[in-house]
């Protein structure tokens, strides 16, 4: 893993330790679970991720036929955005689906895809509402995105499994943190 990820969640960690914290339970339930939050975020992520490319396909259409009428900077501008959009929700997409079987096994690998999505998820919000406009919802965006740290920071103790070989333990909850033996 890069240098400058390790020292950024260091920085994170030592921040959240001086946050309130949700109850153990809470936060055990919600790590033991999240992988089936994510099963159904990813169904509803590739539903959209259809839309969003049917979406483009027919707008690039049109945008195509407007270059005429306005600009081919502006048309081609505003395609060459909405194609990004489209290619950083598929790899949201992907990468959620690709944490899922981690995160069932409280694997740290599907933390740390979990916060990868959940961060390239920051970026095509910001970027979609930067493309429209939309000022407020960017804050929006950047109030949901320290939420969201928030509770991956919360759940990071409980997905310290790094191999295959520690999975024979999944079933014993015993290791977690917050479960009185």
């Amino acid at each position: 893993m890069s240098a400058w990820y390790e020292k950024s969640e260091v920085v994170l960690s030592d921040i959240h330790k001086t946050l309130p914290h949700l109850p153990v339970n809470g936060r055990r339930w919600l790590a033991t679970n999240i992988w089936w939050i994510v099963l159904i975020a990813a169904v509803f992520g590739v539903i959209g991720a259809i839309i969003a490319i049917l979406l483009t396909i027919v707008g690039g259409v049109f945008v195509a036929g407007a270059v005429f009428l306005f600009s081919a900077k502006f048309g081609g501008l505003a395609l060459l955005l909405a194609v990004l959009v489209v290619a950083l929700t598929v790899l949201n997409v992907v990468i959620a689906v690709l944490a899922i079987s981690p995160l069932k096994a409280m694997m740290r690998k599907g933390w740390l895809l979990l916060t990868a999505s959940l961060l390239i998820g920051f970026m095509v919000a910001t970027l979609s509402d930067i493309i429209r406009h939309d000022e407020w919802a960017i804050v929006k965006n950047a109030v949901f995105m320290v939420l969201g740290i928030y509770i991956m920071f919360e759940l990071r103790e409980y997905f310290t499994r790094t191999d295959l070989a520690d999975l024979a333990g999944v079933a014993d909850n015993s290791d977690m943190p917050g479960i009185d033996q």
